[in-house]
């Protein structure tokens, strides 16, 4: 269900309980409670979502600030389908190392601060990478597509998302369109590849 769904996606959740710090979040009194007896018996919730999670669910076509950061850090940027782009990424080979924890921790600093500096540091430290972000023609999200300077495709992050803690991991000889639908629908922050063994 959608409150299980929230919780695997380790959002803080509080649900009003008429105590003293839910109040004024009530049902009664706002547009949406004419609807209850249009409802029924099917299941109807209202949602208060907090400014961090807005702004990270806001459609990155239309923020030009932060494609603004992303672009003066010298990242290219372009409008395109992930699907398309992450199939031309693939075609060069899978690394066959693991994303950084380092590089990790960098892209959640830059999630909570949209700090260019930061882009900066990851280009730095991480030279052995080149990134890429795409602006997803399909969903308006953005993603940083990552690749070795030799072309082996590492990982693609939604770096505006929440924090990149548990990947979404796919088989590369089962990578599909499909593979990139589903990575996007499961709310998980970032994807890689698992090669097939030799």
């Amino acid at each position: 269900n959608f409150y299980a769904h929230l919780k695997e996606n380790n959002l803080n959740i509080k649900l009003v309980d008429c105590s003293f710090n839910t109040a004024g979040y009530e049902m009664a009194g706002t547009i949406a409670s004419g609807f209850l007896l249009r409802a029924g018996d099917d299941d109807f919730a209202i949602i208060w979502i907090g400014g961090g999670l807005r702004s990270a669910l806001r459609q990155q076509s239309t923020d030009n600030l932060l494609t603004t950061i992303i672009a003066a850090s010298g990242i290219p940027v372009e409008e395109a389908l992930l699907a398309e782009a992450l199939e031309k990424a693939v075609h060069f080979g899978i690394a066959e190392t693991p994303l950084p924890k380092r590089l990790i921790k960098l892209m959640n600093a830059f999630n909570e601060q949209n700090d260019l500096m930061l882009l900066f540091e990851m280009k730095r430290l991480f030279s052995q990478y080149r990134f890429r972000y795409i602006i997803d023609k399909n969903t308006h999200l953005g993603f940083l597509i990552i690749q070795e300077t030799d072309g082996p495709f590492v990982a693609v992050a939604n770096i505006t998302s929440g924090r990149l803690d548990t990947p979404y991991v796919a088989k590369a000889d089962s990578f599909t369109n499909e593979t990139i639908e589903s990575f996007v629908d499961s709310g998980h922050i970032y994807f890689v590849l698992e090669a097939a063994p030799r």
